[in-house]
């Protein structure tokens, strides 16, 4: 699957990504920074104010989501492409939240998104 700007509206959406920070020790972290080609994690969320979806577009990537070592193209508005899958480590890779709350949500019905994903190795 490829996960593009079109889909999801991620020309609006924040990029982050975390430096990664390894505990060997309670009283010592070690902290490693610098040019990742893969293992880097990367959150989209249009905090509030972008990266709306329809509901059955929630209900897909939460069915995509199950599927373990599933390796998607990740397409941003600038045209920079990884190789992605969806991050268990942080929570839970897809998180979604009615913008107005239904009782009764239909399909076409609107939220927020957060996807957490995790760069892979693309060879």
């Amino acid at each position: 699957m490829t996960i593009n700007h079109d889909d999801v509206k991620l020309s609006k959406w924040k990029c982050e990504t975390i430096r990664s920070r390894i505990k060997t020790r309670p009283w010592f972290s070690l902290i490693q920074e610098g040019q990742l080609s893969h293992g880097r994690p990367i959150i989209l969320s249009g905090n509030g104010e972008a990266g709306w979806v329809s509901r059955l577009t929630v209900k897909n990537l939460f069915a995509l989501s199950k599927a373990a070592n599933k390796t998607m193209t990740l397409t941003l508005p600038d045209s920079r492409q990884f190789s992605v899958i969806f991050d268990r480590s942080n929570g839970a890779p897809v998180e979604a939240k009615q913008v107005l709350p239904f009782a009764y949500p239909a399909d076409s019905d609107q939220y927020l998104l957060t996807l957490r994903l995790l760069t892979v190795h693309s060879g």
